[in-house]
């Protein structure tokens, strides 16, 4: 864990002690750190630095009777929560940086995606729906994020990779000072993903297939996206895959969760109307290129839990992103949760 996850999750730590003052359970939650970066691409080194480079993310998941009232009222008042859903609350703080492909230019080359970060705090309502018949698992999860940050220098990507390229041996790069400029954005995101075609392979084996769509809506992205993530493996977890934030399965005194371990594999399709991070700006002008319209990306990995820690590492494929470099892009996920509470 790099500084500045470390640094993501003590601040959340902060939140969570401050949590009991306004009525909420703080015995009982998940705590998840994700960090991407294409520097974990397998056999590629180090030298990978372009389009989405790094992010992480730390997130605190309430179990469901740590959610306060207010948070329940409006799954309840919101058409997108099925009635009757089962309501988490998610707080997150998270950061993006994004890089032309040739970072050792003190002048990008306006032909490339510029450089960029986006730091940003948010809140997430998660609405489940689990078949009463546990062998079917029709299940439903609903999401609804809201976030709020900043783009620009106030984002803190230059120290941020600077922090990392010097614990790797990796030489800064030299562009940022050409990066898109200070400014605020808001950005709603909400996604619904089915837990269907789960068959029993029998001796603790099973397979299932979660297809979901996702659509954002804000001053940094304006897209919609459909797909499916399917699973394979031993004692398969009832939960949505690999997730930020995940509320299943954390109700107080519940037992803990068997081994397992599972093959994971994706693929999305994205219809893009407007990426901050391409198009130079919302609010401001500055250096752009010319997103792509439809942008496809797959994946591919291994996940794994013993009792209340869970961890996996996926390799992510994207297609081009802009259309003056038809380049194609990988970066890997990391992630690791612990919930508490049982």
């Amino acid at each position: 864990m790099g500084r500045r996850d470390a640094a993501l999750l003590g601040l959340l730590a902060l939140l969570a002690a401050a949590l009991p003052a306004s009525g909420c359970s703080s015995r009982a939650g998940r705590v998840v750190v994700r960090e991407e970066n294409d520097v974990f691409n397998i056999g590629r080194g180090f030298d990978t630095d372009q389009d989405y480079t790094q992010g992480g993310v730390a997130a605190l998941t309430l179990p469901e009777d740590g959610t306060p009232e207010w948070a329940r009222a409006a799954a309840r008042a919101l058409p997108l929560f099925a009635e009757g859903s089962r309501v988490n609350l998610g707080l997150l703080l998270g950061q993006e940086i994004y890089t032309p492909v040739d970072i050792s230019r003190e002048v990008p080359d306006p032909e490339d995606r510029p450089y960029a970060g986006w730091l940003y705090v948010g809140l997430a309502l998660q609405g489940r729906v689990l078949d009463e018949d546990p062998l079917a698992r029709r299940d439903r999860m609903d999401s609804l994020e809201l976030d709020v940050g900043v783009v620009g220098p106030a984002s803190l990507a230059e120290p941020s990779q600077n922090i990392v390229h010097g614990l790797l041996d990796i030489p800064d790069a030299e562009g940022w000072d050409h990066q898109l400029g200070n400014e605020p954005g808001l950005q709603a995101a909400w996604e619904r993903r089915y837990r269907v075609l789960a068959p029993d392979l029998g001796e603790g084996f099973g397979a299932d297939l979660l297809p979901g769509f996702r659509a954002r809506l804000g001053t940094v992205r304006v897209d919609a996206s459909v797909g499916a993530l399917g699973r394979i493996g031993w004692r398969l977890p009832r939960d949505f895959g690999p997730r930020t934030v995940d509320g299943t399965g954390l109700e107080v005194g519940a037992a803990a969760p068997p081994p397992w371990i599972a093959l994971v594999g994706s693929l999305d399709a994205r219809g893009v109307l407007h990426d901050l991070f391409l198009e130079g700006g919302t609010f401001r002008d500055g250096p752009s290129v010319t997103p792509a319209n439809l942008v496809y990306e797959s994946s591919a990995g291994i996940a794994a839990g013993w009792g209340p820690l869970q961890v996996s590492f996926v390799q992510n494929f994207v297609s081009p992103q802009f259309r003056e470099d038809r380049r194609y892009h990988s970066y890997t996920s990391l992630t690791a949760s612990f919930a508490w509470g049982f």
